[in-house]
């Protein structure tokens, strides 16, 4: 198959599904998305959204995935449309033999060092400061949505219940339904990991507003994210697998606020816009790659917690596949 002689149908339109519609569209594919919903009311638009490899495997896969983004980000951070920018990000930790780099491997030498102590918050004995891309959904999904659209690309709002339903002679579907994939391709490796946020307005040019995370102490998975382009700042989180309830409980508020007061005391009077739930797509690796049994279906989906950090690699290993098979 050659590029711009076949059409290919898109399952999904989350950070995963426009991606991946995206690079099929730059190598001269011809692109619809099919999707049950559309931001902001997709998973992805719950997401913190910053890059940084969270519960998703191969490992060495990854690894190169996220590389591959790392790098899209940085070209799309020059676009102040885009809501993509680099942050420098402290990792946190009690111990310094708590602390494992392996993020490391998919990042430039110069996007990281070891903080300095006088920026260690309050019980802290070191961190790395990353200097990595950070992601404003509200503003970058509708970025995704009118780069496709505007690149012929067209989105049909339907439930889809069947993969083999979409399939027809001279089309390929990408199935980048997330943890909808559960019941579509029968797959029970696929689990939802529940994350939860709170979105509170920045009140002004504070000092103490800074990207923190602590992603294996006391803490673990406290993060405080800044968003400058819509004054937002968010507070996070869990992970709390295979738990598929939509609530926000009492509980993981009050859990959240503990963890990220310990952070920055300061946020105790921040006040509350929302308080989300979503759920991410976990699996043990990612599945990418052809289906066994439904010839012209690709699968990408089962990103974890890492849907935006992977979103621009995985995206080049679908289209990949498809040259591939077309050589």
């Amino acid at each position: 198959m050659q590029a711009g002689k076949k059409t290919v149908t898109v399952l999904g339109c989350g950070v995963s599904g426009l991606t991946t519609a995206i690079c099929l569209q730059r190598a001269g594919y011809e692109v619809e998305i099919v999707t049950r919903e559309l931001s902001p009311f997709t998973t992805s638009d719950k997401a913190a959204a910053i890059w940084f490899p969270f519960a998703a495997g191969p490992a060495d896969k990854v690894e190169q995935w996220s590389r591959d983004t790392y790098l899209e980000f940085e070209k799309l951070s020059k676009n102040p449309d885009s809501g993509v920018y680099l942050v420098e990000l402290f990792l946190l930790a009690e111990d310094v033999n708590e602390l494992e780099p392996g993020w490391s491997l998919s990042l430039p030498s110069s996007s990281w060092r070891v903080a300095e102590p006088a920026e260690l918050p309050a019980g802290y004995e070191t961190a790395f400061a990353i200097k990595i891309p950070l992601i404003e959904t509200p503003i970058y999904l509708p970025f995704l949505v009118s780069r496709f659209q505007e690149s012929g690309g067209t989105i049909h709002m339907r439930t889809v219940t069947c993969l083999e339903g979409l399939r027809e002679p001279g089309r390929l579907v990408v199935n980048c339904a997330g943890l909808e994939a559960r019941t579509l391709t029968v797959d029970a490796e696929l689990y939802p990991i529940k994350g939860n946020i709170i979105t509170g307005k920045i009140q002004g040019d504070e000092p103490w507003l800074r990207c923190l995370v602590d992603d294996a102490g006391e803490n673990r998975l406290a993060y405080v994210l800044p968003r400058k382009r819509t004054g937002d700042i968010i507070l996070g989180g869990t992970a709390m697998e295979h738990d598929d309830s939509p609530e926000f409980g009492p509980s993981e508020v009050s859990g959240i606020y503990e963890r990220c007061l310990k952070l920055i005391p300061e946020l105790k009077d921040l006040p509350v816009i929302s308080m989300d739930a979503g759920l991410r797509p976990g699996r043990k690796e990612i599945r990418l790659g052809w289906d066994a049994e439904l010839k012209g279906l690709i699968h990408n989906y089962g990103h974890g917690g890492s849907g935006f950090t992977v979103a621009w690699g995985c995206g080049r290993a679908v289209l990949e596949l498809i040259e591939k098979a077309g050589a």
